[in-house]
């Protein structure tokens, strides 16, 4: 039993760091992508105070993590601007719906930085709303290009149209002069050069398409994310590079579109490149008109947000994995505040306990336990505190709803947040069915206890009845051995076992003749071999008797000796079980202390000279240590003698 209860422990030891090392590296992964995106993460209160971001938050805002700790997003922006951000968190409070913003940002040297946010409702474990948690980008180059592509466009456009007047002007007053119109030629056709040199820098996908979709310009940054040439894109539709489905529906929005002739706004859609890689694309587009107002096509730009959806999809897999950890585990687990009052619990623990999962919210870990307990629990959650686990498993005894009893094993840590611990995660293994195996084994062995009683009980009185010098010697000498086991610091247990063999430890000699051991001259060698025969005669006795201590083994070995002198195996040393040798010290001492039918007593000098005489070479150093020990300086005296 106590070897299964061995390999319980380590399976449990090893489930529950599996467990903790999934736990660890859910979170190493979450933390590691968040620091990794080239995106900024934040999460604020309702009050708009930030509670957390990662590193590119403050890289873009140009302040240090300390400084924007605990800082207002108002800070950042003007009134106005202020204004616009605080209503666009206010629809998400109310619909729960996120939705993507634009908007001006200061940064700490003063300078004015375009940003694009999109944020999501973040709630506690009781549905209720506790503030935001967004990403951030820097749209301001996206801005500026678009910019600075429309002042383009709008400066081509005004010099083909000063081209046009020019061109009419000297059709009609100067025909023959060439010069002129060639060097407006060249004028444009540096206006031009330019515009493309502009568009070659910008870092995201500049593009034309006519009004049925098709490709009529591409900027070099198409040509890089797709790993196309010029001509694989121009003549092609955007949903030539989509997977069926997204082409689909990419489609029936684009129409839609169209048909209004609409802006295109934050349109993301995912794309196959040439090389299978799977490319995630921000679109965003304006219409082109001609002077009627009738459609032409689309310009617009592409950003590759690839990394930023990788890294989004990611943080939902740790959250998934560790979801379906905490509610699929067979072991019970449950989180509460520093308080003990339950915050979450998966469903094997609300299963094995009785309850729901709204009623476990109200309840404390304190009332779940019994009084004799609630000392331990608040030490154990001091512990947690203060280390931020609980090194030991620890064992309490919780109440069923129904009242009866559940028996766990449970080990708890802290539950971090920005370096923080807000909670305390435990996960405990169900131990009742062992508790219960346990209680029923001990109470077997104490009916086993009770069984071994009574039999010796009635062997002490066979051996009083056939030799009553035997069975007083006996129990001499059981009160010198078990002082001696005593203060040699045996465990209780074997102590008792001691005792049980020392009170019958002579059993074999009831199967003697009586005139043998109550001889009054010195006894033969026939008669001294026939004496030490009642060694084995004991052990036949005691060997079939059902007990939890070795008694016929120890009964057997009394007589054997260090050196291996003794009978009737000749053991040495170790090979003796300690009670034995414990009762072959005792033994000697109170037979040469004590009359004997064949002589006077010797007296307890002449029995001490003896044992340490042979210390080490008869007799157990450390049980005739002792026994000198009990007699020369704590006065221990045999009775009678």
């Amino acid at each position: 039993m106590k070897d299964q209860s061995k390999t319980n422990q380590a399976r449990s030891e090893s489930e529950r760091r599996k467990v903790e090392q999934a736990l660890k590296e859910s979170e190493e992964n979450g933390w590691t992508i968040l620091e990794n995106i080239q995106e900024g993460y934040y999460e604020v209160d309702l009050a708009g105070n930030y509670t957390f971001f990662n590193s590119f938050m403050s890289k873009i805002f140009g302040y240090t993590k300390e400084e924007m700790m605990g800082m207002n997003y108002r800070l950042y922006m003007d009134k106005e601007t202020s204004k616009k951000i605080f209503r666009y968190f206010n629809e998400v409070y109310r619909t729960g719906i996120s939705s993507k913003v634009d908007y001006e940002q200061i940064k700490k040297d003063g300078s004015i930085i375009y940003m694009e946010t999109s944020v999501v409702l973040m709630r506690d474990s009781f549905g209720q709303p506790t503030g935001f948690r967004g990403i951030v980008r820097d749209i301001t180059e996206r801005k500026r290009a678009e910019e600075t592509l429309q002042r383009a466009h709008d400066e081509l456009e005004q010099r083909v149209a000063d081209r046009t007047e020019e061109l009419i002007r000297v059709n009609e007053e100067l025909r023959a002069d060439i010069t002129d119109r060639k060097q407006t030629e060249t004028a444009l056709r540096e206006s031009e050069e330019r515009l493309r040199d502009i568009i070659f820098s910008i870092v995201d996908w500049v593009w034309e398409v006519d009004e049925n979709g098709f490709y009529i310009y591409s900027s070099q940054k198409g040509f890089d994310i797709f790993g196309e040439s010029l001509g694989d894109i121009i003549g092609k539709t955007p949903f030539d590079f989509m997977p069926p489905d997204e082409a689909k529906r990419v489609a029936a929005i684009f129409s839609e579109i169209v048909a209004n002739k609409a802006t295109i706004k934050d349109l993301e859609n995912w794309n196959i490149g040439k090389n299978g890689k799977r490319i995630c694309l921000l679109t965003n587009g304006v219409p082109i008109l001609d002077k009627e107002g009738n459609l032409k096509g689309y310009r617009g730009v592409n950003r590759d947000i690839t990394e930023r959806k990788q890294a989004e999809e990611g943080l939902r897999e740790s959250e998934e994995r560790y979801r379906a950890l905490f509610d699929h585990s067979l072991d019970l687990v449950y989180i509460t505040d520093f308080e003990g009052r339950f915050i979450d619990a998966n469903a094997a623990a609300l299963n094995r306990l009785g309850y729901t999962r709204e009623e476990i919210h109200s309840l404390n870990f304190a009332s779940l336990l019994s009084d004799d307990q609630l000392l331990l629990a608040v030490k154990t959650l001091q512990e947690i505190r203060e280390t931020g686990i609980h090194k030991s498993i620890m064992e309490f005894r919780l109440r069923h709803k129904n009242g009866s009893d559940v028996y766990v094993e449970t080990r708890g840590s802290t539950v971090m947040s920005n370096g923080t611990p807000v909670a305390i995660q435990a996960i405990a293994r169900d131990i009742t069915e062992r508790k219960r195996a346990e209680e029923q084994l001990r109470e077997s062995l104490e009916q086993l206890r009770r069984a071994v009683e009574t039999t010796i009980q009635v062997l002490v009185m066979a051996v009083e009845m056939k030799d009553p010098y035997t069975a007083g010697h006996q129990r001499r000498m059981t009160k010198l051995a078990r002082t001696m086991a005593t203060e040699m610091g045996l465990p209780p247990e074997k102590v008792e076992g001691l005792r049980m063999a020392g009170v019958i430890h002579d059993i074999g000699k009831i199967t003697l003749p009586t005139e043998v051991l109550s001889k009054p001259t010195k006894l033969s060698a026939i008669e001294l071999s026939l004496i030490r025969e009642h060694v084995r005669l004991g052990y036949d006795i005691l060997k079939d008797v059902e007990s939890p201590w070795p008694l016929a083994e120890i009964v057997l070995q009394h007589h054997e000796r260090m050196d291996g002198s003794g009978y009737p195996r000749g053991l040495k040393g170790e090979e003796i079980l300690i009670e034995a040798r414990i009762l072959a010290v005792a033994d000697v001492v109170e037979a040469m202390a004590s009359h004997r039918p064949y002589r006077p007593a010797l007296g307890i000098d002449t029995a001490l000279a003896e044992i340490e005489k042979n210390r080490g070479l008869l007799y157990d150093s450390h049980a005739v240590d002792t026994c000198l020990r009990v007699f020369r300086e704590k006065g221990y005296q045999i009775e009678g003698t």
